[in-house]
This record gives C-alpha cells, structure tokens and sequence, in this order.
C-alpha cells in the first residue's frame, strides 16, 4: 500500500516539477522582459542554476505577499497566481512525498 502510494506521490510531483520548471521559465522571462525592475528586486530569478537561495526567498515573498497585485496588469496578476499556485502543489507533493519514505522506512524497522 505504502509502495504504491510512494510511487503515485513521486510520479504526480516529478510531473508537477516538470510543468513548475516550464511555467517558472516562462514567469522569469515576462519579468524580465517586461519588468526588469521587479526582476532585478528580486534578485534575477532563473531556473535551478541560475538563481541564488536570496532570489528565491525573494520571489517566493513576492507570491506570498500577493505584490503582483499592485501592478494593472492582468498578464502579470494571472502569470504570478499560476505559478504560485504551481509552487504550492509541488511543496505539498514533496511533503507527502517525504511522509511515505518516513513511514515506509518506518515499516521496515518495526
């Protein structure tokens, strides 16, 4: 039960972290090219290897804090909601993910 659970968790999040990758790339180009302010603010915010922790914490900030929604532009609100929305289910399948290795290593010990 917990194998099959592990699985379905690690193929729905590796599908997740391949679409967050797309979606992020795209988000990081429209910032950049349309707002180079924000983009520069924000530490210049790129896929795994081209960002630092601090532009992470930075844009993950800039999500949180909904401040995209000070801007009149409905392009910039969608793109920012998506992937927001993007990163929360990728966070969650991780945590999920975590717990059954927790509890599937548990089943062996006990």
């Amino acid at each position: 039960m917990v194998d099959t659970l592990l699985l379905i968790s690690l193929l729905i999040g590796g599908v997740l972290a391949c679409i967050g990758s797309v979606v992020g790339g795209q988000y990081f180009k429209y910032l950049r090219k349309n707002y180079p302010d924000i983009w520069e603010n924000l530490g210049r915010p790129g896929f795994v290897f081209d960002s630092t922790l601090q532009s992470r914490r930075a844009l993950e900030a800039f999500g949180r804090n909904k401040d995209y929604l000070k801007f009149a532009d409905a392009e910039l609100v969608k793109r920012s909601i998506v992937f927001r929305q993007i990163n929360r289910a990728i966070n969650f399948f991780c945590i999920v993910f975590i717990l059954l290795m927790i509890s599937h290593f548990l089943s062996f010990l006990l």
